[in-house]
């Protein structure tokens, strides 16, 4: 358990330096990226987060009388949406703002559709490609980087 659970963590703090490379910090920001880089960051930031959230179930576990310990693989440890929660409730509002509503979207929450959306292509109704459907404030993800790598310190 001590093994998984340090992978877990190295992954996170991994992609959080990896964001932190691209996006810059607060005091050094990169400006200079493509719009779909900053989304793809925002797609990578989501899974540092809801891995943070498998971290935190992994951390409720408890060993059984002869040391060992069951997963609830499938309806936790693979959940998107209860690892999502778990790290939401954990995470400080800091971190927590980049899935606020931005103005005249309610598109940012932290889903798999729109991780699906980034990484994916769709068509609509019409047989045409879909466009990414939601927005991402730069700053705030940049400061959400900056926090949560704080965080996890």
């Amino acid at each position: 358990m001590n093994s998984l659970q340090t992978k877990v963590r190295g992954n996170v703090s991994r992609m959080l330096d990896f964001l932190n490379i691209s996006l810059g910090n607060p005091a050094e920001p990169n400006y200079k990226m493509n719009k779909l880089h900053v989304y793809e960051n925002y797609v990578i930031f989501n899974h540092a987060v809801e891995e943070y959230g498998k971290l935190l179930y992994l951390r409720t576990l408890q060993p059984d009388a002869n040391g060992n310990y069951t997963i609830e693989y499938r309806d936790k440890f693979r959940d998107h949406k209860t690892k999502f929660d778990l790290a939401l409730v954990e995470l400080p509002e800091s971190i927590k703002i980049v899935y606020s509503a931005q103005v005249g979207s309610d598109n940012t929450e932290p889903t798999w559709a729109n991780r699906l959306n980034v990484l994916n292509t769709d068509i609509d109704d019409n047989g045409n490609p879909t466009d990414i459907i939601f927005d991402v404030d730069m700053d705030r993800l940049r400061n959400s980087v900056f926090d949560f790598r704080n965080f996890l310190q």
